[in-house]
C-alpha cells in the first residue's frame, strides 16, 4: 500500500509545489513547575514525510500537543533543546505560516458567518492581490467541493456545543471547515491536533480519509490522535508513539506490530494494535522499558541527531565526486553518520536526499544498514556511487529507503518559496488597506446578523434618553434647586456613556477573542488591519447612539437653545462614549475573562465617578492626581462651563434682591478653558486607542517596545504628569 502511495506521490509531484520533509532530532522541552522543572519532551527524534499521514499517539499528558507545537515552531515559555528542521533547514513560526497550516484541537470559527463566507474571507485575507477575485472564488469552490461541504456552504457556522445556541453545522463539518480555511493558500504541510476529538466513529473516519486524500497530493500530514479504532488506523502511514515525553516507536505503521513483537510485547490476536499500544503507554514500567529499548536500537541515529549549526544548501562543500554533497546542515560528515543514516546527492537539475531507515524494525538501524552495505559492496562510497548513478526521480519510499526530491527553480504559489535551500517568508497576504476593507465588511456582517445586540443598545439609549428627559423635564430657571438640577442632569447624561459602552465592548471582545487570536497566530492578517477595521465600524455606531441620546434629552431638559452649545454638548458625550468603549475593550483584553473584565470596569468607573468633580468638592490633596487624570472630570468641566456660561437664573430667595442674577456654579475640575478641556478629551480618546492597540499587540504577539520607543514613552508620561499633577 505504501509503495502504491509513493508512486502516486511521484506522479503527482510534477504538478505540485516542492515536497517538504520535517525532521526533528534530540528534541527536549521542559516547563517551570512548583518543584522546579517538568520534562515534557525527552530526546524525541523522527521525521514526517510528504505523501504520508503521520500519527502521533500517546496517553494523555504524554507530550503529543507539545511536539506538534514544536513542529510548527510554536514554542511556549520553557527550556528547549534540540532541532526542528524543514528539508534540513531551521525555520521560525513565521516561516511555517508561509508553507504550513496548524489546526488546533478547539479551532474557533466566527458563528455569524456561513461556511462559504468563512473560507472566502480566509482567501481574501491571505491571497495576494495578484490573484484575481475570480481565481479566488474558484479556489474557494474547489475547496468546498473537495471537503464535501457543498450542502452546508450557505449555512451559518453557529456556536459549538449543545442546546439552543448550537444551531449551525455539525462537528464533523466544523473540522472540515477549519481545514478548508487553511487550504486556501495550498499549504504543503498540515498539522492537526486531535482532529477526531468529540466526533462519532463514522465522522472521524471521514476526516481521516480526507487527510489521506490530501496526503496523496504530496502534502506532509501530521496529526495527533488519542485512541483510534481499527478503520482509522488503516489511514496512517507512519506512527510515532511517545510515552512520558520519550519516543517508544517511530516508523511505518505496518512495522509497528513486528517491532513490539521483537521486544517481547506481542499483540494478541483479534486485538486492535493501537489499543494494545495505548495500553502499554499507560503502563509506566512497560513504557519506560520500551523507551530505553528504542534508544538502544536506534543509538547510532540518535547520536547523529545532536544539535549543530545549519549550513545553507548553497554553501555546502562538494566532495571529490561532484555528484556527492555531504548533508552538512543535517549532520556532520562523521563516521557514525556516514555509516548509519544518509547521503545527499545532487545533479544539475535536482537535489535528492536519501534517508536509509531500518528494513527490519526488529533489528534496528545498524543491522539493516550492515546488511545493505554487504549487499552493495560496502560503505559510504558505494552508496554514493549508487546514488549518483540513479539520477533523479520523484518521491520514492520502500521499507529501507526514503527519498525526498527537490527541484531547483520551481515556481512557487502564494504559499511561499525557497531560495538556496531556505524557506522564503512570503509577504503577509494582500496590502493592509485591502485587509481592512475585508475585515470591515466582516465586522458589519457581524452586527447585521446580531440584531439583538444592535437593537438592544439602540433602544436602551432611546429609553434612557426619554426617561432622563421626563425626570428633568423642562427644568425651571426660577427655583432654588435650578442650578443643582442642571448640574446633576449633566452628570447623569455623562453617566449614561460610561458603564454600558465599556461592558458592551468587553462582552463583544470576549466573543471575538478566540477567532482573532487564532487568525493572528496563523498570520491571516496584520493586527493593525484588524484594529483599524474595528475602529472604522465601531466609531460610527457609537457616535450614532450618542447623537440620538443628545437630541432626545437636550430639548426635553431645556438646556440653552443655541446650536453652538448643543453641538459642544453632543461632541462631549461622543468623546466620553468612545473613550469608555476603549476602557472596556482594554479591560477585556488584559483580563482574558469576561466576568473579571466586568469587575475591573466597575472598579475603574467607580474611581472616575468619585473624582469627576461633582460628588466630592474639593478633592483631597492626596487624590488630586486621580482627579486630574480622570477623563470624566474633563468632560464634566466642559459640560458645566458650556451650560452655565451666560445662563441667568431667577433665584426667588429674597424679594428685596434683584429678581435676575447670574448664577456662578461650583468650581469646575480645572481652570482650563472649554477649548483646552475639549482638546485634552480628544487627545485622551485618541491616546487610549493607541494604548488599546499596544495592549492587544503585546497580548497576541509577545511584543514589547524597543529601547528607544520605551524612552520616548517615558518622556511622554513625565510630560503628561507635569501638566496634570
Amino acid at each position: 500500500m505504501r509503495d502504491d502511495k509513493a508512486g502516486g506521490a511521484e506522479s503527482s509531484h510534477k504538478g505540485q509545489s516542492k515536497s517538504l520533509h520535517i525532521s526533528f532530532r534530540d528534541l527536549c522541552f521542559s516547563v517551570p513547575s512548583a518543584t522546579g522543572s517538568k520534562q515534557v519532551l525527552s530526546h524525541v527524534s523522527g521525521q514526517c514525510l510528504p505523501g504520508c499521514v503521520t500519527a502521533i499517539m500517546g496517553a494523555s499528558g504524554a507530550g503529543k500537543t507539545t511536539l506538534l507545537n514544536a513542529l510548527a515552531s510554536r514554542f511556549a515559555r520553557g527550556t528547549r533543546r534540540g532541532e526542528v528542521l524543514l528539508n534540513g533547514v531551521h525555520f521560525t513560526e513565521k516561516d511555517f505560516r508561509a508553507f504550513g497550516v496548524y489546526v488546533t484541537q478547539a479551532e474557533p470559527l466566527l458563528a455569524t458567518a456561513t461556511v462559504r463566507e468563512t473560507i472566502e474571507t480566509s482567501a481574501l485575507l491571505r491571497l495576494p492581490l495578484s490573484v484575481s477575485r475570480a481565481k479566488k472564488e474558484q479556489i474557494v469552490e474547489e475547496i468546498i467541493c473537495q471537503l464535501s461541504l457543498s450542502k452546508c456552504q450557505n449555512t451559518m457556522v453557529g456556536e459549538e456545543g449543545t442546546g439552543a445556541g448550537a444551531r449551525g453545522i455539525s462537528g464533523g463539518e466544523r473540522k472540515r471547515v477549519t481545514v478548508g480555511v487553511g487550504l486556501v493558500t495550498r499549504p504543503r504541510v498540515l498539522l492537526l491536533d486531535e482532529p477526531t476529538s468529540g466526533l462519532d466513529s463514522e465522522t472521524a473516519l471521514a476526516i481521516l480519509e480526507l487527510l489521506q486524500a490530501l496526503a496523496q497530493q504530496n502534502r506532509t500530514i501530521v496529526t495527533t490522535i488519542h485512541q483510534p479504532n481499527s478503520q482509522i488506523t488503516r489511514c496512517f502511514d507512519d506512527l510515532l508513539l511517545i510515552a512520558r515525553g520519550a519516543t517508544v516507536y517511530m516508523g511505518e505503521m505496518r512495522h509497528a506490530v513486528s517491532y513490539f513483537d521483537g521486544l517481547g510485547y506481542a499483540c494478541p490476536m483479534y486485538t486492535n494494535p493501537t489499543d494494545y499500544f495505548m495500553g502499554l503507554m499507560k503502563d509506566d514500567v512497560a513504557a519506560g522499558s520500551l523507551a530505553e529499548a528504542w534508544m538502544r536500537s536506534d543509538a547510532a541515529v540518535v547520536a547523529a541527531y545532536a544539535p549543530r549549526p545549519v549550513t545553507p544548501i548553497s554553501s555546502r562543500k562538494v566532495a571529490d565526486d561532484p555528484s556527492l554533497h555531504v548533508a552538512g546542515d543535517f549532520y556532520e560528515a562523521d563516521e557514525a553518520y556516514q555509516s548509519a543514516h544518509s547521503v545527499l546527492e545532487v545533479d544539475s537539475q535536482y537535489r535528492t536526499m536519501e534517508l536509509f531507515g531500518p528494513s527490519d524494525p526488529k533489528t534496528g538501524v545498524k543491522s539493516a544498514l550492515d546488511s545493505h552495505q554487504a549487499a552493495n559492496g560496502g560503505g559510504l562510497d558505494a552508496l554514493a556511487k549508487q546514488g549518483a548513478a540513479k539520477g533523479s526521480g520523484g518521491v520514492k519510499r520502500s521499507a529501507d529507503r526514503r527519498v525526498l526530491e527537490l527541484e531547483d527553480g520551481e515556481a512557487e504559489g502564494p504559499a511561499g518559496g525557497w531560495c538556496c535551500g531556505r524557506p522564503q517568508r512570503r509577504r503577509l497576504g494582500p496590502p493592509a488597506w485591502y485587509q481592512i476593507r475585508v475585515l470591515a465588511v466582516r465586522a458589519v456582517r457581524f452586527y447585521v446578523r446580531n440584531p439583538e445586540l444592535v437593537l438592544a443598545k439602540l433602544f436602551t439609549y432611546i429609553f434612557m434618553g426619554g426617561f432622563m428627559g421626563l425626570m428633568y423635564l423642562r427644568l425651571p430657571l426660577d427655583s432654588s434647586t435650578a442650578a443643582y438640577n442642571r448640574a446633576a442632569s449633566l452628570w447623569v447624561a455623562m453617566f449614561a456613556f460610561t458603564l454600558m459602552p465599556s461592558e458592551t465592548a468587553c462582552t463583544v471582545w470576549n466573543q471575538e477573542r478566540a477567532v482573532v487570536g487564532k487568525e493572528l497566530g496563523a498570520g491571516t492578517y496584520r493586527l493593525v488591519s484588524y484594529f483599524t477595521a474595528k475602529t472604522l465600524v465601531s466609531v460610527p455606531f457609537e457616535t450614532g447612539v450618542a447623537i440620538i441620546f443628545s437630541v432626545i434629552i437636550y430639548n426635553m431638559i431645556g438646556f440653552q437653545a443655541t446650536a453652538a452649545k448643543f453641538f459642544l454638548f453632543m461632541a462631549t458625550l461622543i468623546l466620553v462614549n468612545l473613550t469608555s468603549d476603549m476602557v472596556g475593550f482594554i479591560c477585556g483584553v488584559i483580563t482574558k475573562d469576561v466576568s473579571i473584565g466586568l469587575i475591573l470596569i466597575s472598579v475603574v468607573t467607580y474611581f472616575c465617578f468619585a473624582f469627576s468633580g461633582f460628588i466630592v468638592q474639593p478633592v483631597p490633596s492626596y487624590f488630586v492626581w486621580l482627579h486630574k487624570l480622570s477623563y470624566y472630570s474633563l468632560a464634566y468641566t466642559v459640560l458645566v462651563k458650556n451650560e452655565f456660561t451666560g445662563l441667568q437664573l431667577h433665584t426667588g430667595l429674597d424679594p428685596s434682591c434683584s429678581a435676575e442674577v447670574t448664577f456662578i456654579p461650583p468650581p469646575p475640575a480645572n481652570s482650563l478653558s472649554i477649548a483646552a478641556n475639549l482638546g485634552l478629551l480628544v487627545l485622551i480618546a485618541v491616546g487610549i486607542r493607541l494604548v488599546a492597540f499596544v495592549v492587544l499587540r503585546a497580548t497576541f504577539t509577545r511584543w514589547e517596545l524597543p529601547p528607544r520607543a520605551k524612552r520616548g514613552a517615558a518622556r511622554c508620561v513625565r510630560c503628561f504628569s507635569a501638566c496634570f499633577c
